[in-house]
């Protein structure tokens, strides 16, 4: 059966196709917020007036994060006091009647309550004076580098990120499981990113996120999806998803069909209409050829049915190999050629018990080297093929639905490494596109063999 698919692309956003939204805070028809209240799709979640304008007047998405929960009645821990407060991906808002505005909305001493949860020890204050370059925080008697201090300076201060609380130190990611340099401050940690160019090097921790989890319960990001590095191959990209200017498009179909957006530390691709599909491609890596994508996803909401999972060597929505598989456990590798889509290798109608199913987080492999493409699920291998078609082209997600719609899935931890000295190729972004494919009955919107 003929079925519409639609690829938002990197200019969808820029403004190069008609149609294009706002993703963080697009309007829908079926906004549930109370009169007044903030709808954010990507998490969907209502934000209150004040919370919303204090998001808006401080950094928006980049410094806050999308809202993770609703707001709730907490007790600070600091006062004893109860406060309304929300949290949001990188920080806690809490409202402070008490105080005028624009006093009245407060960011909680997350980086305090992590840094004392992780270290209750503490760190000694350094002695001496700080080094050449490094700015001096007397109330605290600790030392900032240069680029931490950078970034403080120029993303709110001491209003917005409270006083140094420690040292520099290594920490190992709960997002991708890496080691980087962070600093915790009153109500945030910094963490240097070198894999990022400037000023997009220092990121903000998830801490809202983590706190909310350890509070409230909730899916923690998991490991590398292999469990084990990639000996000897180089890591090409990497993504913890925490910054919106990594490469993936984000914004809605002109019809409303479908989004793409980052949220609550992932990426996402929601589907609202029946027999539709999304493929988003990276446009800031480039062409590659052989390679090893690991990434961990998981159905948020949508039928079990419905397939989604990895790109390889895509050169645009027409022609692209594809990994999928969908909540019950079926899965494919599926090549698509001038619209059409081929079933190269499957699991058939039967389930593998590789993957976790429902709504449970799996870690996906998809090694794409020469001829052969291997699909992996929490470290078993589930289907391998052999197709020569494609030798190099763009990595990329997929998600479609069948015969309804309403899927919600989210990607964290991406890790792509480079085999056999592979090397990324700028390669241009290709215009958004429409149209109808067909397939063979069993490709990605058919049934499983």
């Amino acid at each position: 059966m003929p079925v519409r698919r639609f690829l938002v692309m990197l200019a969808f956003v820029l403004g190069i196709a008609p149609g294009t939204a706002h993703a963080a805070i697009a309007a829908r028809a079926d906004d549930p917020c109370a009169v007044g209240e903030r709808y954010f799709p990507a998490t969907r979640l209502c934000v209150s007036p004040r919370f919303a304008a204090y998001w808006d007047g401080n950094g928006g998405l980049a410094q806050q994060g999308n809202p993770i929960g609703k707001a709730v009645d907490e007790v600070n821990p600091g006062d004893g006091k109860t406060y309304r407060v929300q949290y949001f991906e990188r920080a806690r808002f809490e409202a402070h009647p008490e105080n005028q505005a624009p006093h009245d909305v407060e960011l909680g001493r997350l980086g305090a309550e992590q840094q004392a949860a992780r270290y209750p020890t503490g760190t000694p204050p350094r002695p001496g004076p700080c080094p050449i370059g490094e700015q001096a925080f007397a109330p605290t008697q600790r030392c900032v580098g240069a680029r931490f201090a950078a970034y403080w300076a120029e993303h709110g201060g001491l209003a917005q990120q409270g006083y140094p609380l420690g040292d520099e130190l290594i920490e190992i990611s709960p997002l991708d499981n890496q080691p980087y340099r962070v600093q915790y401050f009153e109500r945030a940690r910094f963490e240097h990113h070198p894999e990022h160019q400037a000023p997009y090097d220092v990121l903000l921790g998830l801490l809202g996120s983590e706190q909310h989890t350890a509070k409230y319960g909730g899916g923690r990001p998991g490991p590398s999806p292999s469990g084990s590095p990639a000996p000897g191959n180089p890591i090409i990209f990497r993504d913890g998803f925490a910054e919106p200017q990594s490469g993936w498009p984000t914004g809605r179909a002109p019809g409303g069909e479908g989004e793409l957006s980052y949220a609550n530390g992932g990426y996402r691709i929601g589907i609202a209409a029946a027999r539709y599909g999304l493929l988003p491609t990276n446009a800031a890596v480039g062409s590659l050829g052989d390679v090893r994508i690991e990434v961990a996803v998981a159905k948020v909401d949508g039928p079990n049915d419905t397939p989604f999972g990895i790109q390889c060597r895509a050169k645009n929505s027409d022609n692209l190999y594809a990994a999928l598989h969908d909540g019950e456990g079926h899965a494919a590798i599926y090549k698509i050629q001038g619209g059409k889509s081929t079933t190269l290798a499957s699991t058939g109608k039967g389930a593998s018990p590789a993957f976790k199913t429902g709504d449970a987080t799996n870690h996906l492999r998809f090694d794409c080297l020469g001829g052969a493409l291997t699909f992996y699920a929490n470290g078993q291998k589930v289907a391998e093929a052999q197709d020569a078609t494609f030798a190099t082209g763009r990595i990329g997600f997929a998600g479609f639905t069948r015969d309804r719609g309403g899927l919600d899935i989210v990607f964290r931890t991406l890790v792509v490494y480079g085999v056999g000295g592979n090397q990324s190729v700028p390669s241009p972004v290709p215009a958004p596109t429409s149209r109808t494919v067909s397939g063979d009955g069993a490709g990605p919107l058919g049934s499983w063999r």
